[in-house]
């Protein structure tokens, strides 16, 4: 795919996606649908142009993408589950919602866990799919520390594996890297 589609591509995401300034800082999210709604945090990558068909079940979602994923900004403070809660209550203010009901997949798991920790009044249920809930030890952890790996990440053959281990993906991985979000022990990755 040349530069051109790439930039096409990236412009009909964002014109369907909206930037919400919070108390928090800034996230990005789509609204998918009619309410009620349900909060879906995509694993990783995360962002909000993923539904992976929840979207088509008759009921609202509302997506975000997760800090240091499209255009949601990884700042101080958000590189923890804490502070990442913290930023989805604020969209939640800012859309004007008490609690929701969420489903996180993936490496979202951990951040929905921890909402449901610190403010269990405002999730409604909470759905955990292949959620990523620990700690996992796996050579490529030290070399996502050493930022050895980011050749290797955006190279064609890591392309084909992301391919095949990740459907419906682009054809090459753009990034990818150590999942800070999970971080609260060294060695945390999803």
């Amino acid at each position: 795919m040349d530069a051109a589609t790439v930039k096409k591509k990236r412009a009909g995401f964002e014109a369907q996606s909206e930037m919400a300034d919070t108390a928090k800082g800034t996230i990005e999210y789509r609204i998918w649908g009619n309410a009620p709604y349900m909060l879906f945090m995509p694993g990783t990558p995360g962002f909000c142009q993923t539904t992976v068909g929840f979207d088509q079940h008759g009921f609202g979602l509302i997506t975000v993408s997760r800090p240091g994923y499209a255009r949601t900004p990884m700042k101080p403070g958000l590189e923890t589950t804490t502070g990442q809660a913290e930023l989805l209550f604020a969209l939640m203010d800012h859309l004007g919602h008490e609690k929701f009901p969420m489903l996180c997949a993936s490496g979202a798991g951990i951040i929905g866990l921890r909402m449901a920790q610190l403010k269990p009044e405002r999730i409604q249920a909470l759905g955990l799919c292949c959620a990523t809930t620990g700690k996992l030890d796996h050579p490529l952890i030290e070399m996502f520390k050493k930022e050895e790996g980011k050749a290797m990440m955006t190279s064609a053959s890591f392309g084909v594996l992301g391919a095949k281990f990740m459907p419906g993906n682009a054809d090459k991985i753009i990034a990818g890297d150590l999942m800070t979000a999970n971080n609260q022990e060294p060695g945390t990755f999803t």
